[in-house]
């Protein structure tokens, strides 16, 4: 049985990962699980925003990409690599959320926060996962709280 498949619900026809091998013949898993309703998001398309977050030093760590917005909305952020850069030339966009909190809520991303820690935002580590298994299960979990929260929405806005 693969890792996603031990904690999600799905039928038997999906595909969740399957190995690749980098340039450097390297393998690696890559994920199958955008069809999660909680895994959607929308971010600016010009200037490719999500593609940056995909490369180093991010790997696509959703937590990451937070920590960047966040430092965006502290004004601590240097413009030092792509993504950075990318963000910066979007900022009208991110700055008519006022703040990273309201960024947050805005996007029902509340799932993705440690909410242990009482005044700052804090994202919860998925990059600290100390193996694929326990960043598949932590991001499962994520994913589907967020999932039901925009459904929850959804019905509300009927």
């Amino acid at each position: 049985m693969q890792t996603i498949e031990k904690f999600t619900p799905h039928g038997k026809q999906q595909i969740f990962e399957f190995e690749m091998v980098d340039k450097k013949g390297q393998p690696y898993m890559q994920l199958c699980n955008n069809y999660h309703l909680g895994n959607f998001g929308i971010l600016p398309k010009h200037n490719g925003i999500n593609p940056k977050r995909a490369v180093g030093p991010y790997f696509d760590y959703f937590d990451s990409f937070i920590k960047v917005l966040d430092d965006f909305y502290n004004q601590s952020m240097i413009a030092d690599d792509q993504l950075k850069k990318a963000i910066f030339q979007q900022k009208d966009y991110f700055e008519v959320f006022g703040s990273f909190r309201n960024f947050i809520s805005a996007n029902y991303l509340q799932a993705f926060i440690d909410d242990s820690y009482n005044q700052k935002l804090v994202a919860k580590n998925l990059s600290g996962c100390s193996s694929f298994e326990e960043y598949v299960a932590v991001a499962t979990k994520i994913i589907g709280q967020r999932g039901n929260q925009l459904w929850a929405a959804l019905q509300k806005a009927k």
